[in-house]
């Protein structure tokens, strides 16, 4: 989801940074994920001679819907291509679907390119603890004045 300004054509990426590479190779983090669509993956499975998807499963698949996720269309990969450009990114705390430790890896590499650009400030991280995959109204909030601040006159 992106939140787009009516003013002047920019976008502000909310609910969280897709990080596939990360959710794939830490534990069950790529579940969620599986069970947005379960079928395909299932197939996939059976195809495979596997009674239930796994991790290798969930990569082969996603290769073949999306290619170039796991490659330069990543999130941490694609990103640093906004630099020096302001950049938020909002999520949720509980939001299953962008494991925060991926998040947090994707912000910290970010946070680390901008200050190298001496840009330290038009990079922040907004996380609204209790939100799941959803836009709240403390994210609406956090984007708005973003906005507000890198685009008024």
């Amino acid at each position: 989801m992106a939140i787009y300004d009516k003013r002047i054509a920019v976008a502000a990426p909310a609910i969280g940074v897709p990080t596939f590479n990360w959710g794939a190779g830490h534990g069950d983090e790529w579940v969620s994920r599986y069970l947005s669509i379960p079928k395909v993956f299932d197939v996939a499975a059976k195809q495979a001679g596997l009674t239930n998807p796994n991790a290798e499963i969930y990569v082969q698949v996603l290769n073949v819907i999306t290619p170039g996720l796991f490659g330069p269309y990543e999130g941490s990969r694609s990103m640093p291509s906004v630099a020096p450009r302001p950049f938020l990114i909002v999520g949720g705390g509980q939001d299953p679907r962008n494991p925060l430790g991926g998040v947090e890896l994707a912000f910290t590499r970010m946070k680390k390119l901008y200050e190298s650009m001496n840009a330290g400030d038009k990079v922040d991280y907004f996380l609204d603890p209790n939100a799941i995959h959803e836009y709240t109204p403390a994210m609406e909030e956090k984007v708005n004045a973003w906005l507000d601040k890198w685009l008024k006159p």
